[in-house]
Formats: C-alpha cells, sequence, structure tokens
C-alpha cells in the first residue's frame, strides 16, 4: 500500500473494526518466515512491504505500544504460515472463512502483520490493482493447499514408522 495511505483510518470488511493504516519497514518483512515475494506485480519484484509503506518510526506511539506488549502468534497463523511453504512445490493455499461462501485464494501471507487476531493476505487482480484482505484468525475453517508437488518434508510418518 502506497506510503501516503499511512495513518489513514478505516473499517474491516469482514468484522467492522476501525484500523489505522500503518507503515511498514521494507528490511523487516522480507525476512520475515512465511512472508511471500510478489513473483510478477508489472514486471518487477515487489515484497509485501512494498505494498504496505514505510516502517513506523521507533519512537511513535503505536511502534511503543506494540513493544511494550509484543502479540503472540496465534496457532492459526504457525499452521498457515508452515503451509504457505508448500507453495514452493507447486501448491496453491485456499482459505475457507466461516460465513462466506467462497475461499480466500491469496497470492501473498504477511506473517508479520498476521500476529494477534487476524491475518494479512493480498492478491493481484487481473486489472493490476492489489487487493489487502484481514481476516480474523478465529473465523478460518478449513485450509486447502492444492497441487503439492509430493508430501511435505516431514509431515507425515512413513508407514511403520513412530
Amino acid at each position: 500500500m502506497p506510503a501516503k495511505y499511512a495513518g489513514k483510518q478505516g473499517s474491516c470488511s469482514k468484522c467492522g473494526i476501525a484500523v489505522t493504516i500503518p507503515a511498514a519497514s521494507a528490511d523487516a518483512h522480507e525476512e520475515a518466515p512465511g512472508s511471500a515475494i510478489v513473483a510478477d506485480l508489472s514486471g518487477t519484484q515487489i515484497s509485501s512491504a512494498d505494498l504496505l509503506g514505510d516502517a513506523i518510526e521507533p519512537t511513535s506511539p503505536i511502534a511503543v505500544a506494540a513493544a511494550s506488549s509484543p502479540p503472540t502468534e496465534n496457532p492459526t497463523a504457525r499452521l498457515v504460515a508452515r503451509l504457505w511453504q508448500e507453495r514452493s512445490h507447486g501448491g496453491e493455499v485456499e482459505l475457507h472463512i466461516e460465513g462466506s461462501s467462497r475461499p480466500i485464494l491469496p497470492q501473498f501471507f504477511e506473517r508479520d502483520w498476521s500476529q494477534g487476531s487476524h491475518a494479512l493476505f493480498a492478491r493481484q487482480e487481473p486489472d493490476g490493482s492489489v487487493t489487502l484482505e484481514a481476516v480474523a484468525w478465529e473465523s478460518v475453517q478449513r485450509i486447502v493447499v492444492r497441487k503439492v508437488q509430493g508430501l511435505p518434508d516431514g509431515m507425515f510418518l512413513d508407514e511403520g514408522e513412530s
């Protein structure tokens, strides 16, 4: 998201909670496990940090509050981060959300921004725009990873192993 939106307020389209759009550091997000790098947006390599904007100043009230009470990673967030890695084996992640008849088919998962109660996903639309979607972790009913080439390493034991 462009930096010009940093500090703007709105509400989540799913749960109605008021949110303020923060800015993010490109360096922090590119190295975060579970963060995705956009393979092709207008022919360039763009990270999820590029979509979200610049970093919050370390002395800002938002940064100070976040540092004083670091969020606990939700178990569903850990599972999604692990399953997200299967994209490197051809997997396509599909999230089924309570109360929705259509699954979310994200192209990007921002793990740093998905701490606490909500996840942040994004996808590029056919018109070139990007849709960001914040989802309450507790609303995720099912996670499907389709088209994985082979079984994930170490995820399942072979028959006879204990």
